[in-house]
């Protein structure tokens, strides 16, 4: 069903803000593909409304990149065939395999007590 909407929803997508611990800034991806790099402050982020605090950037709890409000932008529809849907439950595992192995391992805990 979701892969039908393809075809009708209108595709679009957010500017994203990830974290460089290295020289701790920031970098901002717009839809476009195009970087901006930013200093790694709190300033930055209350500027571009981002209501995370920097301490949980610098000490890694936010890892993957982040939406940054406001900055939605329509982007060029890409339909999905029947490939793609074959696909998607394989990319969206490999995507959270974080929390899965987390759910695992804690079940596997909590089940041999």
């Amino acid at each position: 069903m979701q892969a039908l909407l393809t075809y009708f929803v209108p595709a679009g997508a957010y500017s994203k803000l990830s974290y460089n611990g290295d020289d701790s800034t920031f970098t901002i991806v717009s839809s476009d593909g195009a970087e901006t790099v930013m200093p790694g402050t709190q300033a930055t982020l209350d500027q571009l409304q981002v209501k995370i605090d920097v301490a949980k950037f610098e000490d890694g709890s936010v890892y993957k990149p982040v939406a940054i409000p406001g900055t939605y932008q329509q982007v060029e529809r890409n339909p999905q065939g029947f490939v793609e849907v074959l696909k998607s439950p394989i990319a969206g595992v490999y995507d959270t395999i974080d929390i899965i192995t987390f759910c695992l391992y804690s079940w596997g805990i909590n089940w041999g007590n």
